[in-house]
């Protein structure tokens, strides 16, 4: 007999990695950074052809450490990066598996963490980061929410916005509300 294995949603085993690295501190680093350009060449040892490591210092991100993985579809490789502050996002890689299973563009939550993914060359990418690691200075990490002077969250400032009638349905409506924040954003850039 055998059992049929659920279906997965895309990239648990990042969000999962996430959790055991980042939050919980289960695995240690397998490779820390010692000079600029290091971690590259660290991951291209491993992983040949894959893309480059996301650079992230306009968010304030440095990679910091790597961790090389086993997953059921082959080797993973897991970047962590951080900014000033101790917040951490990583950058996770595997190759797409026995049956080639490319990923489209997408995103997806899980609790308190949020990843979005892709497919290139040879390999699926993720970036995995707290759900609440965007807004920056108004992230109240550890903690959910947001600070907005007293804590809110993303559903507090749709409805602020947007009415409740449509918070009510926002996972629903996202590609309107997110469409409508992005034409706000660049009226004050012209």
């Amino acid at each position: 007999m055998t059992l049929a294995r659920p279906a997965q949603l895309p990239m648990t085993d990042a969000l999962q990695a996430y959790r055991l690295i980042a939050q919980q501190g289960v695995l240690p680093a397998d490779y820390k950074v010692d000079s600029d350009g290091d971690m590259q060449r660290w991951l291209d040892r491993y992983f040949s052809g894959a893309g480059r490591l996301p650079d992230l210092k306009a968010a304030g991100f440095e990679p910091v450490s790597g961790r090389l993985l086993s997953t059921d579809e082959g080797a993973a490789a897991m970047v962590m990066y951080e900014d000033g502050s101790g917040h951490k996002v990583s950058f996770y890689l595997r190759p797409p598996g026995p049956k080639n299973t490319l990923l489209p563009r997408g995103s997806r939550s899980d609790g308190d963490l949020q990843a979005d993914y892709w497919s290139g060359p040879g390999y699926n990418y993720a970036v995995v980061s707290p759900t609440d690691s965007v807004p920056g200075d108004l992230s109240a990490p550890p903690d959910p929410g947001l600070r907005c002077g007293e804590a809110c969250t993303y559903l507090d400032l749709i409805r602020a916005a947007f009415g409740e009638e449509l918070a009510g349905n926002a996972k629903n409506q996202f590609a309107r509300i997110f469409g409508q924040a992005v034409q706000a954003y660049e009226a004050t850039l012209i």
